[in-house]
């Protein structure tokens, strides 16, 4: 029998590892009982550095499958149908399970720490550590749990929100355990508590340690937290705390920013997770999938003609976010396509005598300055402020190389929403923001760079399809093995 996601992810902590594994999800072949792990201070820094690693293998998960959901992309002739039942919304909840046990392991792994690190005597000098420690755990729980409610429960309304399903919420290591789902009102009101206590514990006050859990990485993430759960006030004031800090500032050229992407550090980003070649880092390949036999780019799915025209000719990120490259499909050979370049590879993370070129490996950058800007603007907008969302907005699009707007009311909003579009792709906002607007979409099918390299079949579930916002898949199902073995979780859908 199958076991599922949720029994899969206790397991993997009952037996605690005597080494710090290198690789997210990669496990020694020696452990010890859990119990017996919890003795001396070294023991809480070692699982402590486990922290430091599940929270880098969280930031990232989920992009490009939610971004393929939504309207950037079309399929070339030669993608055989990778990613297709996503790319047309025919997927199952046999499909979407990757986040959900990515999740829940982390979750686990933080309640693992959280329930047996006051076991282990603790020297004055060594009490700020371990509040740091602390409030590390809480902050992997908390981001973990806020991703799990963006893309796997309903839009958050606070008139409903105690009648919404949810997540099943755990602060314990029982592989025994049949939670059921709380209230989206509860879920959203537990990841607040976690990130209270992260506020409660914290240490690292210092913006330009980035590659640690701080204050300004915890205020970006409370601040993405109360814009979904429409606390715009508080979203707005954490917005601010980090626009107003002179650590952080958007790039105004396409080549600081595109160096910033290509390197992983600068003053757009707010946390960047520590990783060495050793480590191991996301490889954004699939965006290229370059063949060196046939010199030339073969991805399963191309940018579309609309999503380039998105970028006006003065917006810095259409030089720096895109480049032109030649593109096979089949026996189909065209120069000159746009190809995403967001990711192009930090050399730093390629391993000693390895080959540098057409790696894409880069780490994962979940909390940039822009989100602020842009979470500042909507915010402001929704509370009638739109000065405010103005000026948030237009520092954004003056940085960006675009003119400053004056618009107001459904224009300026739409103006948001085509930031959030523009400067997200690539990075799975896209998804999410449609269903936090309430807004369907339709694919540009005619809008296509080159119609040789397209399939271009069944165009009303491909190219053209229209996704109404009512639509059930805009909230991924609970993977179907945990539904099996788990009858007290309620299903998303019908």
């Amino acid at each position: 029998m199958k076991k599922s996601i949720f029994k899969a992810a206790m397991l993997a902590v009952l037996a605690a590892p005597v080494f710090t594994a290198c690789e997210f999800d990669q496990y020694p072949t020696t452990s010890i009982p859990n119990e017996q792990s919890w003795v001396k201070f070294s023991d809480a820094t070692n699982f402590n550095i486990g922290i430091h690693s599940y929270i880098r293998g969280i930031c990232g998960v989920g992009w490009y499958t939610s971004d393929l959901q939504a309207d950037y992309y079309q399929p070339g002739k030669g993608y055989l149908n990778n990613g297709g039942t996503t790319y047309d919304w025919s997927f199952t909840s046999r499909d979407m399970g990757g986040m959900w046990n990515t999740m829940f392991v982390a979750i686990n792994q933080a309640n693992n720490f959280l329930n047996n690190c006051d076991k282990i005597p603790v020297a004055m000098s060594d009490s700020l550590t371990m509040a740091q420690y602390k409030a590390e755990a809480y902050f992997l729980r908390a981001f973990a749990y806020s991703q799990l409610a963006i893309r796997y429960c309903a839009d958050y309304d606070p008139a409903t929100a105690d009648t919404q399903l949810g997540l099943p919420l755990v602060t314990t290591v029982d592989v025994n355990a049949r939670p059921d789902r709380a209230s989206l009102k509860a879920s959203f009101e537990f990841i607040k508590s976690d990130l209270a206590s992260v506020r409660q514990y914290i240490q690292n006050t210092n913006p330009a340690s980035r590659e640690l859990v701080s204050t300004q990485m915890l205020n970006a993430l409370e601040a993405r937290v109360d814009l979904y759960r429409e606390d715009y006030a508080n979203a707005v004031t954490l917005a601010k705390s980090l626009i107003d800090d002179s650590h952080f500032g958007l790039e105004t050229t396409p080549d600081g920013l595109f160096s910033e992407f290509e390197s992983d550090e600068g003053k757009e980003f707010i946390f960047v997770p520590a990783a060495t070649p050793e480590d191991g880092a996301s490889n954004y390949g699939i965006y290229h999938s370059w063949s060196s036999s046939d010199n030339a780019y073969s991805p399963f799915f191309l940018l579309s003609q609309s999503t380039i025209d998105a970028y006006e000719a003065s917006d810095i990120r259409r030089k720096a976010f895109f480049e032109k490259g030649t593109v096979k499909q089949i026996n189909t050979v065209v120069n000159d396509i746009y190809l995403l370049n967001k990711f192009p590879g930090n050399d730093a993370l390629t391993k000693t005598g390895a080959d540098k070129e057409h790696t894409y490996l880069n780490i994962d950058k979940p909390f940039r300055i822009a989100e602020q800007f842009l979470i500042a603007a909507e915010a402001s907008y929704r509370l009638g402020n739109t000065s405010d969302a103005q000026n948030y907005l237009n520092t954004l699009r003056e940085a960006r190389g675009l003119v400053a707007t004056a618009h107001t009311g459904d224009a300026l909003f739409k103006l948001i929403k085509d930031e959030w579009f523009r400067e997200f792709i690539g990075e799975g906002q896209r998804l999410d923001g449609l269903k936090r607007w309430g807004e369907g979409f339709t694919r540009k099918g005619q809008a296509m760079q080159n119609g040789d390299l397209i399939m271009q079949a069944n165009k009303e579930r491909n190219i053209e399809l229209t996704v109404e916002n009512s639509d059930q898949r805009f909230v991924w199902e609970i993977p179907y093995n945990d539904l099996l073995a788990n009858k007290n979780l309620q299903k998303n859908w019908k």
